[in-house]
């Protein structure tokens, strides 16, 4: 579904500014408390909705996106009911259908979850990109165009997504959709329309969580998440007081020294100057280090400031591999800071090359500060670890 995708690379960009927090996290609690209490569903997913376009927080480029998916209701419309009539139901019904097969391949620990004799189908992105949308499909669809008729892409993304989960419905008739989307706002209407099918909505948590109201309002029937912090948070960005399961990711068994005497930084989407900061800090420690890129935040940038015999390249080091030769770790934000408290490994936050946004992170509950940690500017201020 390129249209879709080419939307979300939109929303993506344009909102890619706001991860800095253009707005104070006061004005965000402000704005989250100005909500009443969701009707139902389809005004829970709105809700998020509204959220996400003050993240955004650019009038015209949101009504571009607006505009953009305003134009592609019809014709997707016709679309999706056009591959209806051509797609068969399949002979084999599944009890589990998981979308994004990292879910079942080690993101929850089989053990603790039964999937033994269950038949569980897994899909990519890819493979349900499709959808399709049937007669039953369309009295839904009309009462959520009906309650916000101007709201083009909130509609257009829900009707896509509908559109998947109505494939995966008749292709496959599920007991159970595992899903990752807490972040989206189509999440509360995917599990309203699940429920209508007698069908649980399962969600697992996806990456790092702070008090970012992008992740507000969302509901799912059981939701997974990495720790009792988490539960908290979610219920402060007014999430449903659902199920929720402390279910770690899984970890294999990792041992390391420890001895202080070398580090691994795990960088994300830095800038050139942050990156410039990041060098100055780490040869200041002492320590011997490696630095990795993000897979998807592979630069130019970081092999000119560091050079290619500082880079762990992801591509060829696991990320297990690397935690394994980590004596302690350091990053901003980086999800691998809570993998390795796990694994009794030394974090370090860096709270030089950002000052302003890891001060926001206290803010705005950063799990880690909740954590044994140490600071990467007590590091240089006294040469040895204090926190």
């Amino acid at each position: 579904m390129g249209i879709l995708n080419m939307l979300h690379c939109m929303y993506s960009r344009f909102s890619q500014t706001s991860m800095k927090f253009s707005h104070d996290i006061n004005e965000d609690k402000e704005y989250l408390k100005r909500f009443p209490e969701p009707k139902n569903d389809l005004e829970r997913s709105y809700y998020q909705y509204l959220c996400q376009k003050r993240v955004c927080n650019s009038l015209f480029k949101w009504s571009l996106l607006n505009a953009v998916s305003g134009l592609m209701i019809v014709p997707m419309k016709i679309y999706f009911f056009v591959r209806a009539s051509k797609i068969n139901q399949e002979n084999i019904h599944y009890d589990i259908v998981m979308i994004d097969d990292f879910i079942k391949s080690g993101y929850i620990l089989k053990e603790k979850i039964a999937f033994a004799n269950q038949k569980i189908k897994c899909l990519n992105i890819s493979d349900y990109g499709n959808g399709i949308l049937k007669k039953e499909d369309r009295s839904y669809l009309k009462k959520l165009k009906s309650m916000y008729p101007f709201s083009f892409y909130f509609y257009f993304k829900c009707m896509c997504r509908i559109a998947s989960y109505s494939e995966i419905v008749n292709r496959y008739s599920p007991k159970d959709i595992y899903a990752s989307a807490e972040y989206s706002f189509t999440s509360s209407v995917l599990t309203d329309y699940c429920e209508r099918k007698k069908i649980r909505h399962i969600n697992v948590m996806h990456g790092e969580k702070i008090f970012y109201i992008r992740d507000s309002f969302s509901r799912f029937h059981i939701f997974y998440v990495w720790d009792e912090f988490y539960t908290t948070l979610f219920h402060k960005l007014r999430a449903d007081k659902t199920v929720y399961i402390v279910q770690r990711p899984y970890l294999p068994d990792i041992t390391t020294k420890c001895t202080m005497s070398k580090c691994t930084y795990y960088l994300q989407m830095h800038s050139l100057a942050e990156l410039k900061k990041i060098k100055q800090s780490l040869e200041k420690t002492g320590l011997i280090y490696k630095v990795r890129p993000h897979p998807i935040y592979m630069s130019q940038n970081i092999k000119a400031v560091f050079g290619k015999e500082q880079i762990e390249d992801p591509r060829e080091v696991d990320i297990w591999n690397s935690l394994k030769n980590a004596e302690c770790v350091v990053s901003v934000d980086s999800t691998v800071l809570l993998q390795a408290y796990w694994k009794k490994i030394p974090i370090i936050i860096d709270d030089i090359s950002n000052i302003k946004y890891t001060e926001e992170l206290k803010l705005r509950d950063y799990i880690m500060f909740s954590k044994d940690y140490h600071l990467l500017s007590d590091m240089l201020k006294n040469d040895k670890l204090k926190h």
